[in-house]
């Protein structure tokens, strides 16, 4: 019987995506302190619906 994943497990597999895109991004960043700028962040913040505080 093939079941569908829970909300829980779909979540934790977003998280676990997440973590390696960070680690992916400090691997290419190290040594450097290159960052977004300002108004990038605002706006994947607002393409994203997230506070740009976030």
């Amino acid at each position: 019987m093939n079941e569908m994943p829970s909300i829980h497990q779909k979540r934790l597999a977003i998280d676990e995506q997440i973590s390696a895109l960070l680690f992916q991004r400090k691997e290419l960043s190290a040594h450097t302190k290159d960052s977004p700028t300002d108004e990038m962040m605002k706006e994947w913040a607002q393409k994203y619906g997230f506070d740009d505080k976030f």
